[in-house]
């Protein structure tokens, strides 16, 4: 398989993955209490899946001199995931604490890099979903539009819904790299052609 055939198979595959992630969210949305454990576990193995790579991604950025902020925000993340899973019955009545801060946490994290890739395409998304992190950690914090769990469900709802978004816009991303690849493949045949 060339790689023009390997866009078009993980173009497809996100969208599959963005639709699944999206079932998912309506079903943590809509009954956060009866998942209850089973949503804490969720959470936490997103969180620590989320923190083990933002903090791979951070140990390279500050091998390159770019700060230890996303290395350290990856560990806190892994950290918290970790604590969901090993204890997710306990953290049914603590878990919106820690999802409240690390979603506080995340959120300017993810705000200060959007400023930073200014004004690259895509700045603009990163702030936006960092500011929306920040107001969601406060509305967990606050217990305010549900307490507890229900809460928990519908971070992890817009979460995965958040995520499923992305997805949806990968397919048209590669899209638009496969054009290009076939423009270049184009014109490398074009110059082979015109020494031969």
């Amino acid at each position: 398989m060339d790689l023009v055939g390997l866009l078009g198979g993980i173009g497809k595959a996100a969208r599959i993955l963005a639709y699944a992630l999206f079932a998912l969210a309506a079903a943590c949305a809509l009954a956060p209490v009866a998942m209850g454990e089973a949503a804490i576990l969720a959470l936490g193995l997103l969180m620590l899946l989320a923190g083990l790579f933002r903090a791979a991604v951070g140990w390279r950025a500050v091998g390159l001199a770019r700060g230890p902020m996303g290395l350290v925000v990856g560990l806190l993340t892994a950290a918290a995931g970790v604590a969901l899973l090993l204890h997710p019955v306990a953290a049914l009545t603590d878990a919106a604490s820690l999802v409240a801060v690390y979603l506080v946490i995340d959120g300017i994290v993810g705000a200060l890099f959007g400023l930073r890739l200014r004004p690259e395409e895509g700045w603009t998304e990163s702030v936006g979903e960092g500011l929306l992190s920040v107001l969601l950690g406060v509305c967990v914090w606050r217990g305010w539009p549900f307490p507890g769990i229900q809460a928990i469900g519908l971070v992890l709802a817009l979460k995965l819904a958040g995520a499923g978004l992305v997805l949806l816009r990968l397919p048209r991303t590669l899209a638009r790299a496969e054009k290009h690849l076939l423009g270049l493949r184009a014109e490398v045949v074009r110059r082979i052609e015109s020494r031969g």
